[in-house]
């Protein structure tokens, strides 16, 4: 559906997850370091699909690992430019000049194929505000404009030029040379773009349905718990002050917070309401973090002002 809709392609993190959608013909920038042998051959084993598929690199020896398990072709690869959350890639300066090098000695060779840089402004999720998302993500263009002209002025030509959390793109205003944009959640949203100024409510599409199962004088007790809602209250450690905000599915009531989760329970605090979050009555959550909650449930419901679809089985 979102390739149907304009999407050029996906963005994946772990071989197996590549390989899945390679399969069903899609374009994939494979997103993590694959730097051991076994992963760099499966994730190149099916000569047939690598013309769609990109590798990322950022190091000398994750490199040398995509170049060994190509042989007979050459990988297409992007490198990764750490833009500030210093988690993966390599910063501008020496360390970028350094890679850059290896990488170039590798295009002349003939054993990769260059096509550009991308980075991931995880770092934005610590922001209080749609201005400073909008500052981090305005400071990352630049960044990446000068990276593409450091490795220009090396012979590396940059086709792509490719830059993506949610957050920067909700609040990027400076998309100057640059290509591609990698906004992963865009198609569900949560708590997290709303508590910065970003969204609107009815812009978040993933919504939980749980029940109330008990309740005491503080707390209603409903049925999801960290194995749903995941213990998780948003990306880059997060400090939210809750796992989502609820309220109940048959009316437009008041909004109660997610305040506290087990495997298997939720803490929702009620406030002493007298009619509301009593027991067997239905909850809608708007989730802090959307992203692991598809990653823990095998299907979902998909629902359209006309029509409620349910999972394929």
């Amino acid at each position: 559906m979102q390739r149907d809709a304009g999407a050029a392609g996906v963005t994946c993190s772990k071989v197996d997850e590549a390989l899945v959608f390679l399969r069903a013909g899609f374009d994939v920038l494979a997103a993590f370091p694959v730097v051991t042998a076994d992963k760099a051959q499966r994730l190149l084993a099916d000569r047939a699909s690598l013309h769609r598929l990109t590798v990322m690199v950022d190091s000398e020896h994750g490199l040398g690992a995509i170049v060994a398990a190509g042989r007979d072709v050459a990988p297409r690869i992007m490198m990764k430019v750490d833009s500030g959350l210093h988690r993966c890639g390599v910063a501008p300066g020496p360390r970028l000049e350094a890679l850059g090098a290896q990488v170039a000695a590798a295009v002349a060779a003939g054993v990769v194929d260059f096509r550009g840089i991308f980075s991931h402004g995880g770092h934005a999720y610590a922001a209080s505000s749609k201005e400073e998302v909008r500052n981090i993500a305005d400071a990352e263009s630049r960044l990446m404009r000068a990276a593409r002209d450091t490795l220009a002025s090396m012979g590396l030509r940059c086709h792509t030029v490719s830059v993506g959390s949610t957050l920067t793109e909700l609040g990027r205003t400076d998309f100057a040379g640059l290509t591609e944009i990698r906004p992963g959640n865009y198609v569900f949203m949560d708590q997290t773009p709303l508590s910065k100024g970003l969204v609107e409510p009815h812009q978040i599409a993933l919504s939980v349905v749980a029940t109330v199962v008990s309740r005491n004088d503080t707390f209603s007790i409903i049925d999801a718990g960290s194995k749903t809602m995941t213990s998780d209250k948003g990306a880059h450690a997060s400090s939210a002050p809750h796992f989502g905000i609820c309220r109940c599915l048959d009316g437009d009531g008041p909004e109660f917070s997610l305040d506290s989760l087990s495997e298997e329970h939720g803490w929702i605090r009620h406030h002493g309401h007298p009619s509301l979050l009593q027991v067997g009555q239905r909850v809608l959550i708007r989730p802090q973090h959307s992203c692991p909650i598809v990653n823990l449930v095998d299907s979902f419901w998909l629902l359209d002002e006309e029509t409620l679809t349910p999972p394929r089985r």
